[in-house]
């Protein structure tokens, strides 16, 4: 990339990009006599397959004075978000310097090289790119089909931690940073509503509905609450103290059910019992806080990119912060169902539904595979990462997992079962409401996480759609990726 800019101290302002051969031809002449304007020829990324890959990826930018401060030179190109920012120093390698002096008097000229030029390292992801590219698609169609406001979606390898594919939508085009954004377009990106420059698998952190379940599921059975055979009944709603009416979604009738038949057929009620039982016999949320901690939620699950959030655990001192109100039998039950102050992000859910899969494993997810010289020397390979352990027993982790078969079949998240890989599956569905940028948005966060088995190795994944409505919903997305996976990505796959 050729430009033109005004160089004042360290910082530096562009006024023209993208010089065409005749034009820096043309300044060369002028700028000698523009005192503080010079003219820089510089590398410039570009980023194939750029709205695919642009969360990932990132962009690279002029560095800050912090990064000068810290001894990079201040012509360099430093990342700035994504995997250029994670592994900036990897990538970026080391200038060269060259120095000419020159004697006034006599005009002789001396130069030398006080500083070698240090290419920068490579760097191969783990994404697939036939994955990244159909989950991308067919999400996409998803947005139009269901008029959801955005969604995210990312699929795991359940025991290396392996992310084969993550997928935010709105995207970006990234090439855009990498050529110079005007301001314009860059105050486009930062007014438009749905704020496509966030990451939201990493960074956005909404209520997950009854996909949460499968942590209250765990907790009830693990501490000897229910067993595999305990029911409760499901006449549609339940009262609460208060005059407050439970009920299940639409109010459904669904008889005396037990936790398998509950993570079926998501039942409210079931959950609401199983969180007053908890209480009773139990440390009620305290115990819920115990196993959603267990499972990594309400924490980072620490991948190798920036700007990701914790998502928040339900608390009486929570509430008490943020609503200056007290802690009510109520809230034990919306916790249970993923409701209230419980928010996670779409990677926490997934690192969470590995764990029921790989036997108790919370592992760390990473986007980088290895790192290789400039001559294809490999340097470093990853090693899968072992973050904790769920200290959870096989009894209760299957227990969990027949009701999420079940679900895929002929439950909540029906079309998934008879698919190929073994397909475990648990729905929500978030009621939420917010105000961006002076317009409210109301109506129900669509999640879908679950398991399946390709050539050998389990895979775990979550999708949601931002107000996308109830979980069924968005099962079309997995449901179409699957099909679409076992059919070597065939030409209309995704039509099922």
């Amino acid at each position: 990339m050729t430009r033109m800019e005004i160089k004042e101290k360290i910082n530096r302002v562009s006024i023209v990009n993208n010089l065409s051969f005749d034009e820096y031809l043309a300044l060369l002449t002028i700028v000698p006599d523009l005192p503080g304007v010079y003219i820089s020829v510089e590398p410039e990324r570009e980023y194939n397959y750029s709205e695919y890959y642009a969360h990932i990826i990132g962009y690279v930018g002029d560095p800050t004075q912090q990064d000068i401060d810290n001894g990079v030179y201040s012509e360099s190109r430093v990342g700035k978000i994504g995997i250029e920012k994670s592994y900036d120093d990897i990538l970026r390698g080391v200038e060269g310097v060259e120095i000419t002096e020159r004697a006034v008097v006599e005009d002789r000229r001396r130069t030398y090289v006080p500083q070698n030029v240090k290419y920068g390292d490579n760097i191969v992801l783990t994404i697939n790119h036939d994955w990244q590219v159909k989950l991308t698609d067919i999400m996409n169609a998803q947005l139009i089909e269901s008029g959801a406001f955005a969604s995210a979606g990312v699929i795991m390898n359940s025991n290396t931690g392996e992310v084969k594919a993550l997928v935010s939508l709105p995207s970006y085009d990234n090439n855009k940073f990498a050529e110079g954004i005007s301001s314009s377009e860059f105050q486009e990106l930062l007014n438009n509503p749905k704020t496509p420059l966030l990451n939201r698998v990493i960074g956005l952190q909404l209520p997950p509905g009854s996909v949460w379940k499968v942590i209250g599921a765990a907790a009830g059975l693990e501490e000897g609450v229910v067993t595999k055979d305990t029911r409760y009944m499901s006449n549609r709603c339940m009262d609460l103290p208060g005059g407050i009416k439970f009920c299940e979604a639409d109010m459904g009738y669904l008889g005396n059910v037990n936790v398998i038949d509950a993570i079926q057929k998501s039942s409210n009620i079931y959950f609401c019992n199983l969180a007053l039982d908890i209480n009773k016999q139990r440390s009620g949320i305290r115990t819920l806080i115990d196993y959603a901690t267990r499972f990594g939620l309400g924490i980072r699950t620490e991948i190798d990119l920036p700007g990701e959030t914790t998502g928040t655990m339900a608390s009486p001192e929570l509430k008490r912060r943020l609503l200056n109100e007290p802690w009510y039998t109520g809230d034990e039950c919306n916790t249970i169902i993923g409701q209230g102050l419980v928010t996670v992000t779409p990677l926490q859910m997934t690192v969470a539904t590995s764990a029921i899969v790989n036997g108790g494993i919370i592992v760390k997810p990473h986007l980088v595979s290895r790192i290789e010289s400039p001559n294809g020397t490999v340097l470093e390979e990853h090693v899968a990462v072992t973050k904790g352990e769920l200290n959870i027993s096989k009894k209760t982790l299957d227990i969990i997992k027949e009701g999420m078969r079940k679900a895929a079949f002929d439950g909540t998240a029906l079309g998934l079962g008879n698919l190929p890989g073994n397909v475990i599956a648990k729905t929500g569905s978030a009621d939420a409401g917010e105000y961006i940028q002076g317009k409210y948005y109301k109506g129900a966060h669509s999640w879908v996480v679950g398991c399946f088995d390709y050539e050998q190795e389990n895979y775990c994944y979550t999708t949601m759609q931002q107000w996308g409505g109830r979980g069924f919903k968005t099962v079309p997305i997995m449901k179409k990726f699957i099909s679409c996976l076992y059919n070597d990505f065939a030409d209309k796959c995704e039509i099922i």
